[in-house]
């Protein structure tokens, strides 16, 4: 992801649209994961981009979102240190 073309992301989301517009009626889905690991930490397994795309089902038990502990990041501080980040690829 770190270095796939921009253009990569729009077609990602124009296939996602185009899954879950033709396959949420006859899957009877009610919601759509759109799930993408980079890098071993986040759970990347394979070396190269891809995406799973999961139909959703109410009640269907699947937890996709951890349990993280609560933060004692200094929200204000966080804010400030981005506003203050040079832009990404300025000069």
């Amino acid at each position: 992801m770190m270095d796939a073309p921009v253009a990569i992301g729009e077609a990602i989301f124009s296939a996602a649209q185009m899954l879950a517009t033709r396959y949420r009626q006859p899957l009877g889905a009610t919601g759509f994961n759109l799930l993408h690991a980079t890098g071993e930490v986040a759970g990347q397994s394979v070396p190269h981009l891809h995406f799973h795309f999961m139909p959703r089902y109410e009640g269907d038990g699947v937890s996709l979102w951890p349990q993280l502990p609560g933060s004692t990041l200094d929200l204000d501080a966080l804010l400030t240190w981005v506003g203050e980040a040079p832009a990404t690829g300025s000069s």
